[in-house]
């Protein structure tokens, strides 16, 4: 039976990159596979993935949320098949960070093939704090966790992160919260990640989630927060580095999370990342891609992609 550690988190939280530290800590020794969840038709942080040189079985289900209707079935399909046939000592689950996993418990109980060993939740302190207040699944994602990552700590100063803490503890009483910095957990870190990956101490996860806020143990219905939407753009085009950089530089508000790789016309290729409150969106050089491959998401998306790509 493998065990499985779900891992949520609002967008650009940083759950992929805690996910690299986990296969670089993990993967040599223990049978690691990844399911990763993107409400988009493709994931670029799965290619991300890709790119790292550890072993793993990496599973991609898109368009929609895994705790939705919609891919309830094809997920405990997946699941079961991959234990089937690979038999990995531990399953990581990169939930969608639009995803509100408050039916968990009967997505993931009741089986002779898995059993839920741990939910981790990651949090963005300055986006948590402004999102939490009307974006229903940041606070539910806090809710059903076991414990909590406040990640980019390093950005903040020790008053928000207390405010953070606090917040979290009035959603989540009983969740062990730690600070990090680039998915790297402080020293004073009241857990380690030994404790959660190699089922150290495990917690019983199940007797903890409110399974009353889901009825009768149904999957939640497939909406998706209100006003947020999430696009995807592909091109074999080459994007012009002087209309990309000012892109970089301008991105509006409404924009919530913008990821991906570009290919430039100076021959180049680039990763770009950029969440709610950076200030400019990074661009990290990669080995050469077949494509341009971006999603947005944002409460507004449309008007502004052709200041990225000159159609």
């Amino acid at each position: 039976m493998s065990r499985v550690v779900l891992i949520t988190g609002f967008l650009g939280s940083g759950k992929t990159t805690l996910l690299s530290r986990v296969l670089e800590n993990y993967s040599q020794r223990m049978r690691i596979a990844v399911i990763q969840n993107e409400y988009a038709d493709a994931s670029c942080d799965s290619v991300q993935l890709k790119m790292s040189k550890w072993n793993f079985e990496l599973v991609e289900l898109n368009k929609g949320s895994i705790f939705c209707i919609c891919l309830y079935s094809d997920f405990r399909e997946e699941l079961v098949r991959l234990v089937v046939e690979k038999s990995p000592d531990l399953i990581l689950i990169e939930a969608s960070g639009l995803s509100d996993p408050i039916s968990v418990g009967s997505l993931l109980n009741d089986s002779s093939h898995f059993y839920l060993s741990h939910i981790l939740t990651i949090v963005e302190p300055s986006l948590f704090l402004k999102m939490s207040g009307y974006v229903k699944s940041i606070n539910n994602q806090v809710r059903v966790a076991d414990s909590v990552v406040i990640n980019k700590c390093d950005r903040e100063d020790s008053v928000q992160i207390e405010i953070v803490k606090e917040r979290i503890k009035s959603l989540s009483p009983n969740a062990a919260v730690a600070c990090a910095s680039f998915a790297e957990l402080l020293e004073s870190s009241p857990f380690s990640f030994d404790n959660i990956f190699l089922n150290r101490n495990e917690l019983q996860t199940l007797s903890r989630v409110v399974n009353e806020r889901s009825p009768a143990n149904a999957a939640s219905p497939g909406t998706r927060p209100v006003n947020i939407h999430s696009h995807i753009f592909r091109t074999t085009k080459r994007v012009d580095k002087e209309r990309l950089h000012i892109f970089c530089r301008t991105i509006p508000e409404s924009v919530i999370r913008v990821k991906g790789f570009i290919m430039c016309a100076d021959g180049c290729d680039y990763m770009i990342q950029y969440v709610d409150g950076d200030k400019i969106a990074t661009l990290t050089p990669v080995d050469k891609i077949t494509k341009t491959e971006v999603i947005f998401i944002g409460t507004d998306i449309t008007a502004f992609i052709n200041l990225v790509i000159d159609r």
